[in-house]
């Protein structure tokens, strides 16, 4: 099974960014647009992981201690290479520390992680085709333009499971991990 640990969005951050890529999207676009359930933060991509290696990585994650989290949407932005239109999240020091920690903990686990920065984003759409890509070098005067700027607290964390399907990755939450008041 394909897992992620990552932070779901706030009620009041889904709505701003529902009501934004309404406003974005076109008909025949080369874009795909995965839906507001699938929006997430990236803390730590694993990967496949097996049966018995979710199990090492369970107990792992339970054992973190780790304080809420400020978490702030502050943009949008286009990665050329990867054709992906995200909103970007501020890294904050809470934000670093735990993203830290969770990979921390999931190495001395055993398990091997890429070796990339971390760059927190929400991932609203990604191209399809080569009308994608152009859509996107369009975009970026408005993407520009866009004021964003939402804050939440986040008080857990999560593990999540990545399905891979031909419409795109459908994710499932598979674990909650509480984050304490600071």
């Amino acid at each position: 099974m394909r897992l992620f640990v990552g932070l779901a969005l706030s009620d009041e951050a889904k709505t701003m960014l529902e009501r934004v890529t309404l406003r974005l999207r076109g008909p025949e676009d080369g874009l795909r647009w995965p839906t507001v359930e699938q929006w997430h933060i990236t803390l730590v991509f694993l990967g496949v992981v097996e049966d018995r290696e979710r199990a090492v990585l369970l107990r792992a994650l339970r054992k973190i201690r780790a304080t809420a989290v400020s978490i702030e949407i502050n943009g949008l932005g286009t990665f050329d290479r990867a054709g992906v239109l995200y909103a970007a999240v501020e890294i904050t020091p809470g934000l670093l520390r735990l993203q830290q920690t969770v990979a921390e903990t999931i190495r001395m686990s055993g398990f091997a992680l890429e070796e990339r920065p971390y760059k927190p984003h929400i991932t609203l759409a990604r191209s399809r085709n080569r009308g994608g890509s152009q859509t996107l070098q369009r975009l970026g005067a408005v993407l520009a333009q866009q004021r964003l700027q939402v804050s939440w607290t986040a008080e857990e964390f999560l593990l999540y499971e990545s399905e891979l399907s031909p419409t795109g990755s459908r994710y499932r939450v598979r674990e909650r991990f509480a984050l304490t008041k600071s």
